[in-house]
């Protein structure tokens, strides 16, 4: 439950929103009274609580003075929601200063208190889950100083933000998230200010990652690093780093390279001979799944034909796929080739012929059109591929049909 403090300077205010709606229905239990601010300053001192209900108008210090006090010496976090018997446009511009999570009139109206209630509930719970994760040991780093670490670029202000991140941890987790170049406005942001964002990205991807503990790849040098995250990446994700893989994928809806740091070379020390091992029973275990071809790359490769056979006349390739089914473009040409005998390309190219060919028996369309509606621009390059799999032209194929 949720940890309430009801403050208003008249009891039978404080006695009415205990019994407006029920409070525990919701998530929440009403854990603390004061009739001022300086009790309730108090009971923020010696107490935890994650939601503050208070009234603007109060004598001695207003709602306001409160929210400026609690803001500045005890909690930036706590929600704070101001009540007024009165549209008071005044107070509500100042209570935006002190990040209050609402403005509510008396009489509170009970469905409006409800849907405050559900709004702050579901915050609560994003926060609760991001602290909790916090404390563990298998943290995430975004995108920039993990690059820095991984390529050796390390600088002070790089070290200083790891170590505030990860201050008193043994052992920790990366993620890589690669951002797109043409993203400008967060090379701007300082490394203080990154570090903020990244934790709002944690807070989003720990969802997905579930309670994976595991520690895969030191941070050797940086050409190792590179060409194990190569080799290991999407076959990672897919049998080690999660059970549901369509989950993991709906909740990342980004592109990643992972590289998961048992510790930090320049930080903590490591035994590059230790995971060196690790890594080769890791890279076993992948070559026997891959000999015996797992369900997931069963499942993604039927998705992918399914999307080739509907949309061959597109202009499909690989990276469009790959990126479109979070995997890597050159491990998805591996199971292509793997499963089928043939390139991607080739593959694309044989169901664009078979289309063609019952257009060629099935309809009285030009060949020159054919080759436009099965995907081919250029018609001499149609009747180009179509001879080298069929073995004679496409006009030839239509008349040989006939007889």
């Amino acid at each position: 439950m949720y940890q309430v403090l009801i403050v208003d300077d008249e009891p039978f205010v404080r006695q009415g929103l205990k019994v407006v709606v029920d409070w525990e229905t919701y998530g929440f239990h009403i854990a603390g009274e004061a009739k001022n601010g300086i009790e309730a300053i108090e009971l923020l001192k010696k107490n935890k609580f994650d939601l503050i209900f208070m009234d603007i108008r109060m004598p001695g210090m207003n709602g306001l003075e409160v929210s400026a006090k609690i803001r500045s010496s005890i909690s930036k976090r706590v929600r704070i929601v101001l009540l007024s018997g009165f549209s008071e446009f005044t107070y509500a511009q100042e209570a935006l200063k002190y990040n209050i999570s609402h403005y509510l009139l008396k009489p509170l109206d009970p469905d409006q208190l409800v849907k405050v209630l559900t709004e702050i509930g579901h915050e609560l719970e994003k926060q609760l889950k991001a602290e909790q994760a916090r404390k563990d040991t298998a943290s995430i780093v975004g995108a920039h100083y993990l690059m820095e670490t991984l390529t050796g670029r390390k600088n002070e202000k790089v070290a200083r933000g790891l170590e505030k991140l990860f201050s008193g941890q043994s052992n920790f987790s990366y993620l890589y998230i690669e951002l797109d170049n043409q993203d400008e406005s967060f090379k701007e942001l300082s490394a203080e200010e990154q570090t903020e964002n990244f934790w709002e990205l944690y807070e989003y991807l720990t969802g997905a990652l579930g309670k994976f503990k595991g520690n895969i790849l030191c941070n050797v040098d940086k050409k190792q690093v590179f060409e194990l995250g190569i080799i290991l990446s999407d076959q990672l994700v897919e049998s080690y780093l999660c059970k549901d893989k369509e989950a993991f994928v709906e909740k990342i809806k980004v592109r990643t390279n992972l590289a998961f740091s048992y510790n930090l070379k320049w930080y903590k020390g490591c035994d590059v001979a230790t995971i060196s091992e690790i890594l080769h029973s890791y890279l076993e275990a992948l070559d026997v799944k891959a000999s015996e071809g797992g369900e997931g790359d069963v499942e993604l490769l039927s998705r992918i034909e399914d999307e080739i056979q509907k949309n061959y006349k597109e202009n499909l390739s690989l990276k469009e796929l790959s990126d479109k089914y979070f995997i890597n473009s050159a491990y998805l040409g591996q199971l292509f080739k793997k499963k089928y005998g043939i390139y991607f390309k080739d593959y694309l190219n044989c169901v664009r012929i078979e289309k063609a060919k019952e257009l060629l028996l099935g309809s009285n369309e030009k060949v020159y059109k054919i080759s436009e509606l099965v995907g081919y621009n250029n018609v001499d390059y149609f009747i180009n591929k179509f001879t080298k799999v069929v073995g004679t032209t496409p006009s030839k194929y239509r008349n040989l049909a006939k007889y």
